[in-house]
């Protein structure tokens, strides 16, 4: 869970007829999730940006993104990072492009569906595609302890109850 409660999930959901985005930072890694549609409501993508702060291990990163005027959605994103956590002589770089290691020039409910799908798919994080989220969780490309996770980890991306998030992990009947 990104959330120590469901009430901002619940509210944001209320309003999914009209809310198509949602963009949270402060997070320390770079992360993806979706609030599943409830009602009239599409769903919203959510991203989370990292952090420019290396406080959890992180090399010093922050995200660029183009936003549709009219869809507010993600057109494209990349994550631009320091080549070390002390800013000492450190070179800022492109970390990765959505568009690029997705396939996917946009991000958008359906598109992170879609996403979320393929990492369902590969329980042993073994694509291409799960690899490629795995080394963007943490810039700098430190985030190998995530894969020995990688079913639970896959359960919280649009999973945001813990009922939810229990039935995806221990699914009735097994």
């Amino acid at each position: 869970m990104f959330l120590s409660s469901d009430k901002l999930a619940e509210l944001l959901l209320d309003y999914g007829d009209v809310i198509r985005l949602g963009i949270f930072g402060h997070t320390h890694m770079d992360e993806i999730r979706l609030l599943p549609a409830k009602g009239a409501g599409r769903g919203i993508a959510i991203k989370m940006v990292a952090s420019i702060s290396p406080v959890h291990g992180n090399n010093p990163s922050f995200t660029v993104a183009k936003v549709g005027q009219s869809s507010a959605l993600l057109r494209d994103y990349e994550v631009i990072a320091a080549s070390n956590r002390s800013g000492v002589a450190s070179k800022w770089s492109r970390e990765y492009e959505y568009a690029q290691s997705y396939h996917e020039a946009q991000f958008s409910p359906t598109t992170v569906k879609k996403l979320i799908g393929q990492f369902e798919n590969d329980r042993g994080a073994k694509t291409a595609v799960s690899q490629e989220y795995i080394r963007d969780y943490m810039v700098g490309n430190k985030s190998s302890a995530l894969e020995p996770f990688w079913p639970l980890y896959v359960c919280s991306l649009e999973n945001y109850t813990a009922k939810a998030f229990a039935a995806c992990v221990c699914p009735a009947g097994k």
